[in-house]
């Protein structure tokens, strides 16, 4: 895979955390949700840090999306075999968490989404 973007989309299978409850998304509109969203995303480097115990606390409240891997994956010299993003209202760009194992430690990626996440944001409420 060549960008972030493209292991977002090609993910093994994605769940939705919403106040900490779990949902797999089984839905083909949320793969065209997501197209819109990243249309003209790109990758900028990130100074977040992610913190395990922190990471387990905050996924508690709000909606959160993991994307999950069968096979280890890498990325800008950094690997993972989940990552996982925070979803606000009028978001411009986000963090992406990186998880290995039970594990989410270490730095982070940023994603640039040139785009506004409300729309998105109400598409993943609404699965509530």
């Amino acid at each position: 895979m060549d960008t972030l973007i493209d292991y977002l989309k090609n993910s093994d299978n994605v769940v939705v955390y919403i106040d900490g409850k779990e949902s797999p998304i089984n839905s083909s509109d949320f793969q065209q949700q997501l197209d819109v969203l990243c249309d003209k995303a790109y990758f900028s480097p990130s100074l977040a840090i992610a913190k395990n115990n922190e990471v387990y606390t905050n996924i508690r409240h709000g909606i959160w999306l993991e994307f999950r891997y069968n096979t280890p994956q890498e990325y800008a010299d950094m690997d993972f075999d989940k990552l996982l993003v925070q979803i606000k209202p009028s978001m411009y760009g986000f963090n992406i968490i990186r998880g290995k194992g039970e594990d989410y430690e270490g730095r982070c990626y940023y994603l640039n989404l040139n785009n506004d996440t409300t729309k998105f944001y109400k598409f993943l409420k609404s699965m509530s």
